[in-house]
């Protein structure tokens, strides 16, 4: 009888293409640790790691998983049968929805730079930054001014996203946020799919189950680590879910490469996708090769590849053309390649400023910056690599460096999370071999995805590292810049377990699961591309909102003003005369408009700085918000002295007279247009005059 053979020989002699892709992954660390590239940080947008999945969510997950696999293996005959109808997917797939709905929307929502906790006057919630910047965009939509005020973004599709959301859930944060987090809870139940595709539905449980535990954890961390999560008013997450939209698809099309339908849809998803995040148009050229290598290999006709990606073009087309046709007729240029012009043609702005500061890239249409130059600043080539090997070790971190139950807050101590200690790759001895362990967990994963299911098995990966290069070429790396394609690493690794635990177990994997009762359903294919569609176009439907004030004209906005602000006019002893000559003096302005996020601040309060913020004064007391009308947003800055305000309008009009300031409004007075009548607001010292002291 034959000795047994251990377990690491068993591993060996059946993962050896494993355990290349792990050594291959290990060359490159210490190629790493030896030259800093990736960990030695840039002056620009150079971010911590991943959201962290602890160690005790890691452990019990797989624990669970690995009884499942069990309990699959055992009664694989009895309930076989069962488990291959497809309304057993579809009822997994729905109680990963709610699950994660419930889950994610239970999670109290802490203090983050994009949405922070509910402050004064109001005590509400609005969003901030970037996320502020895309909710104006389809808050002018729904007042009929026109997406984005009719102003060219390369986020069509996003600011149609936000308009949706109030359009269901009303200007309440916590009710609209509660509309998108019904949305994102879509990422675990397509992650079920795609686990399913790849291996079978107990992994695609536990892919979908990491995902909402990693998500949960990013809203429970938002105080500490502020990234985005399913709560905040940002572009990554709906990426993410266009992504592994496109992944499903994609692999549909390579199954299937007679039908016209998924190539058609997966151009459709990632024009939606290009259209939400510009980073996305990497992953063109990356579907038309995977495809065409796939093609090759299969020894299809060459012909069927044209044919078919013809059709992925056209879904491309149908929904980018609309909205690329209405930026052209505006500026001349379509958005998505206008997009492309801002990232190669920045200005060369001296400095670090972070984030929120516009720091910009050096030109690199300029051949000598494709190296550092003689000075020390990183060119192309350089900066990119940096970024690009920054943004995979990130991804990776969010696994556990050592296997001890801790809570979240303690977790993120880790210097791999902290924005001032800039890590730079310090590990413990400890903590090197966790992360060893966790990279041969990702290589068997990727290996298995592999043997398995050829070039379709790798799909994910190459999407995450053309991903990742496109975030690198734009020099942003970490962070939240990882949220599009963090699913990525979570599938593998999953993966990998299931990989190792089958040789430990000699189990042989089943076969392939047959997907053709329910990934081609008709109904299901074309109501997908219909959304798609109309989504393309949803830009236009703006147009058939009526404008509340339609009539801008000054003489109109001076009689509105008399009109509501009669009583006002009448205790500040004003004469009309004089308030109309004022209003047609030289930088005066008097608006009629949609008021948005209001907030007080206390004399000598600084707010957070932001881009999209102008600074204004702060010496005194003072309620800042937003006024839009028709083709104009404004800030507005409205001096209190020592005054205070116990309310204020959100998301409703109101008239404001003001001298206008460079890149700001001075308000002196501002009326509400509301059936409430909430208090009148004027400056501490009313004076009817724009003269610079």
């Amino acid at each position: 009888r034959a000795p047994r053979k251990s377990t690491i020989q068993r591993l060996w002699k059946k993962s050896r293409f494993e355990f290349l892709i792990w050594g291959t992954i290990l060359l490159f660390w210490l190629l790493i640790s030896l030259t800093r590239i990736g960990i030695e940080p840039d002056d620009r947008f150079w971010n911590v790691a991943g959201v962290p999945i602890l160690p005790q969510q890691l452990i019990l997950s797989g624990l669970l998983l690995l009884l499942l696999l069990d309990l699959s293996h055992r009664y694989s005959v009895k309930w076989g049968k069962h488990l291959a109808k497809p309304a057993s997917a579809y009822l997994l797939i729905g109680v990963i929805w709610l699950g994660t709905f419930m889950f994610w929307q239970g999670t109290e929502l802490k203090h983050t730079y994009f949405a922070p906790d509910p402050y004064a006057p109001n005590y509400a919630r609005y969003p901030f930054s970037d996320a502020r910047a895309f909710d104006i965009g389809g808050q002018a939509f729904l007042q009929g001014f026109g997406l984005n005020n009719n102003i060219t973004t390369d986020r069509p599709f996003l600011m149609t996203f936000t308009a949706l959301l109030h359009a269901i859930g009303g200007q309440g944060y916590d009710q609209y946020i509660k509309i998108q987090v019904a949305i994102l809870a879509l990422i675990p139940a397509l992650l079920f799919v795609l686990g399913w595709k790849y291996h079978s539905k107990t992994a695609g449980l536990g892919i979908a189950l990491l995902m909402i535990l990693q998500q949960g954890n990013a809203i429970r961390a938002s105080a500490e680590i502020g990234l985005v999560n399913a709560k905040v008013l940002m572009s990554e997450l709906p990426t993410a879910l266009l992504l592994i939209a496109i992944t499903i698809y994609l692999l549909q099309w390579l199954e299937k490469r007679d039908s016209l339908l998924s190539p058609l849809i997966t151009g459709g998803l990632l024009g939606l996708a290009v259209g939400v995040r510009g980073n996305t148009l990497v992953l063109i050229p990356v579907v038309l090769a995977i495809v065409l290598v796939k093609y090759l290999l299969d020894s299809t006709d060459i012909k069927r590849w044209v044919q078919t990606s013809g059709v992925f073009i056209l879904g491309l087309a149908v929904v980018l053309g609309p909205y690329s046709i209405r930026s052209y007729q505006q500026d001349g240029t379509v958005f998505w390649l206008s997009k492309i012009q801002d990232v190669i043609q920045r200005s060369e702005l001296e400095g670090n400023e972070g984030d929120n500061g516009g720091a910009r890239l050096p030109k690199l249409v300029n051949p000598e910056r494709v190296f550092s130059d003689q000075s020390g600043e990183p060119g192309l080539l350089s900066y990119a690599l940096n970024h690009f090997m920054h943004n995979e070790i990130n991804s990776v971190l969010i696994y556990p460096l050592d296997w001890h139950a801790t809570p979240l807050a303690s977790a993120v101590e880790h210097p791999v999370w902290d924005y001032d200690q800039d890590w730079q790759g310090q590990l413990t001895n400890g903590e090197k071999v966790t992360l060893g362990i966790n990279l041969l967990v990702i290589s068997f994963g990727i290996g298995f995805a592999f043997r398995r299911h050829g070039l379709a098995g790798i799909v994910p990966l190459l999407f995450h590292l053309a991903y990742n290069l496109s975030n690198a070429l734009s020099r942003t790396s970490g962070g939240r810049y990882l949220v599009p394609v963090e699913w990525v690493v979570i599938v593998y690794y999953l993966l990998g377990v299931i990989s190792i635990y089958f040789v430990l177990r000699t189990w042989q994997p089943s076969q392939k699961p047959d997907h053709s009762q329910t990934s081609g359903i008709l109904v299901l294919d074309v109501t997908v591309l219909t959304g798609i569609v109309l989504l393309g176009i949803s830009f236009m439907f703006s147009d058939l909102i009526p404008v509340r004030f339609p009539d801008d004209s000054q003489s109109a906005r001076i009689a509105l003003l008399e009109d509501y602000g009669q009583d006002w006019i009448e205790q500040s002893g004003l004469r009309t005369e004089d308030l109309r000559s004022f209003i047609t003096s030289d930088r005066a302005v008097l608006q009629i408009g949609l008021v948005l996020y209001p907030r007080f601040y206390p004399g000598g309060e600084i707010p957070i700085r932001s881009s999209h913020v102008p600074v204004m004064p702060h010496d005194q007391n003072r309620v800042t918000f937003v006024i839009m009308e028709k083709d104009s947003v404004d800030y507005v800055h409205l001096g209190l002295g020592s005054g205070r305000v116990s309310q204020f309008p959100h998301a409703a009009y109101g008239l404001l007279l003001g001298c206008q300031k460079e890149d700001y409004i001075d308000g002196i007075v501002f009326i509400p247009m509301t059936e409430a009548a909430p208090e009148i607001v004027e400056q501490a010292d009313l004076a009817l005059s724009c003269e610079i002291p």
